[in-house]
């Protein structure tokens, strides 16, 4: 039985709500728990978060609950709810589930909001086949799917401290609600923008692509094993077109066992492609630009010190190189072509990890050799769907990163900042290195 990676699990209990307090601050009285606060109970909306301890595995699974910390997960990082690897996104988009309800707007599924996190392909058409619920959604490619709110229930602030409000147990509140103060968090709630419906035959063929590339890897191997010089007794194993006989094997890929053939950690398939559409502004005073960014409706989602190892990929490619990334929560490890200095020309494939030592490690034994250690220092805003970065390197000056889902939604977001396009640019951080006369490739630790 395949158990989502977000599904709640019997022996994940909830904290009592005893354990609940009153902080009495200058803005009206807060929901916090007794004792201290943990860095993980409180969002970049300031909204406290439910507790429950984490057990997944133990125990029954709940199908129809999500756990509040793995929603949160996936939802803030675009992560696969079934697997919990990368999620899907091509051109058109992140990959969506979601039903019409009573609330949604007219414009449906334009405009939708959502507690579902995103998945990929592999485990989209897994759930349109065994889900008991699978006639009810719709599949979507989201463009800009923005953080909107929070959803969980509401309290009252009574002379015993603070009660439950009957009747709002599952209530939904935008990031800027005032009532966020009494309001205990349980999920993550984006805004599903620039949305296109999926035909699921679209979902199979996207996984029928790469099962192909795989079987004619497969095909030149078993090719060379049976060549009278190696292995005169082998027959040459195919003798029609690999697409026909993948057809004649596997007509739909949602039944493949999970032995078949991977390149994800965590159950997930393929490593996911993406062109990321991204530019920096140069030497900020990031003080500044947080309360610029504050100021614009952006919320703050973290800082953190991230730390890097860099190979350059066997045999060399100009413009390209091997990624392993720790952001202080995450570990991953990706491949980055650059092809241009647009703002489109970076293109990246990106899998998630487990331990950032051990796949050092690992990737030395495979002969990959680090050509350098860096770190730097990340302050992570959230504006409007809009992924800023404000970025600090050794050496060198501060930058902010926007990121976005197309080039239109960069170049607004820099217009809102009060970011001039000319003041804008795409180089990479090795570029920007350039900027200041330090060759990065020659310095092989880069540390504060």
């Amino acid at each position: 039985m395949r158990v989502p990676y977000v599904a709640m699990w019997d022996s994940e209990k909830a904290v009592a709500e005893a354990a609940l307090a009153v902080a009495l601050t200058p803005e009206p009285p807060r929901l916090v728990y007794q004792g201290r606060e943990l860095p993980s109970d409180r969002d970049g909306f300031g909204v406290l978060w439910a507790r429950r301890s984490y057990s997944p595995g133990v125990g029954r699974p709940d199908f129809a609950s999500m756990y509040p910390g793995r929603q949160y997960e996936c939802m803030y990082a675009m992560k696969c709810q079934v697997c919990g690897g990368p999620a899907d996104r091509n051109k058109d988009g992140w990959l969506f589930f979601d039903w019409r309800n009573e609330l949604d707007p007219p414009s449906w599924p334009e405009g939708a909001l959502s507690a579902m996190p995103p998945l990929c392909a592999k485990d989209a058409r897994l759930s349109m086949t065994v889900c008991p619920k699978s006639g009810a959604f719709t599949a979507l490619r989201v463009r800009a799917p923005r953080v909107w709110g929070v959803g969980g229930v509401s309290y009252r602030l009574t002379v015993d401290g603070w009660r439950l409000n009957h009747g709002d147990t599952d209530i939904w509140l935008p990031k800027d609600d005032p009532g966020l103060h009494s309001m205990l968090a349980s999920k993550l709630i984006r805004e599903l923008r620039k949305v296109t419906p999926v035909n699921p035959r679209d979902l199979h063929h996207a996984v029928k692509e790469e099962i192909v590339a795989a079987f004619r890897k497969l095909r030149r191997t078993l090719a060379r094993w049976s060549s009278p010089r190696a292995q005169p007794s082998v027959p040459r194993p195919f003798t029609v077109p690999v697409e026909d006989r993948l057809n004649e094997w596997l007509p739909d890929p949602a039944f493949l066992p999970d032995s078949a053939i991977r390149s994800r950690t965590r159950g997930s398939w393929y490593p996911m492609h993406v062109v990321e559409y991204e530019a920096k502004a140069l030497e900020i005073d990031p003080e500044a630009m947080a309360a610029r960014i504050k100021s614009a409706g952006g919320t703050l989602h973290g800082e953190r010190l991230m730390r890097r190892y860099v190979y350059d990929p066997i045999p060399p490619v100009e413009g390209r190189w091997v990624r392993l990334r720790d952001a202080g929560g995450a570990v991953t490890l990706c491949v980055k072509t650059i092809n241009s200095d647009a703002i489109d020309g970076t293109q990246e494939t990106e899998t998630t990890v487990g331990s950032f030592e051990d796949t050092h490690a690992l990737l030395g034994l495979m002969g990959l050799t680090h050509r350098s250690y860096q770190e730097s220092r990340r302050s992570s805003w959230l504006l409007d769907g809009v992924r800023l970065e404000i970025d600090t390197w050794p050496r060198i000056p501060p930058y902010l990163e926007i990121e976005g889902d197309d080039a239109e939604q960069v170049w607004q977001t820099a217009e809102r900042l009060g970011i001039p396009e000319t003041e804008l640019t795409s180089e990479n951080t090795q570029k920007i290195y350039a900027r200041y006369d330090i060759d990065l490739d020659t310095i092989t630790d880069l540390r504060f």
